[in-house]
């Protein structure tokens, strides 16, 4: 049984689906744009967005700080940002509820809540010296955790 994804029906022959837009055709339908999704991003996304790029910037300043010879400016730079994230959070539970919200703007959300509050602090721990076995268990168990929470309490 092959699966169409704009009528989302099941068709008993594959042969029958083709050219009605299945996964691995290649299809030019005037109709139909090529990036759907980012038609319905909201402002609420984009505050979203900025929640993780805070979170991930603050690791990719972690891995700078390691690899420099441990030029602090990177490190209070990292550990700026993990406000910063929390900020663009809570502004984007504002925006969120005045405004529009996308379809996938709670998995959105929860996607850079695990980036900025359960990897980006965990990544930065390890940086500042929390290396051994425990160490990194715990770790490891703090963004698991995290993890388990937001697919939890998704909604």
């Amino acid at each position: 049984m092959a699966y169409d994804l704009r009528s989302r029906k099941k068709n008993e022959d594959p042969k029958e689906s083709k050219g009605k837009g299945t996964v691995c055709e290649n299809d030019n339908d005037a109709e139909e744009p090529k990036l759907p999704h980012l038609r319905e991003i909201g402002m609420a996304d984009v505050v979203t967005m900025g929640n993780a790029m805070c979170g991930t910037a603050s690791i990719f300043l972690c891995l700078n700080y390691l690899e420099n010879d441990y030029y602090e400016k990177y490190l209070r730079l990292s550990f700026v940002l993990l406000p910063l994230g929390l900020f663009f959070d809570v502004i984007d539970g504002w925006v969120a509820r005045k405004r529009y919200s996308s379809p996938f703007g709670g998995d959105l959300d929860s996607l850079a809540d695990l980036i900025s509050f359960g990897v980006a602090p965990a990544c930065l721990g390890f940086t500042l010296g929390l290396r051994g076995i425990w160490d990194s268990a715990i770790l490891i168990i703090f963004v698991l955790c995290g993890l388990s929470r937001l697919a939890r309490c998704k909604n």
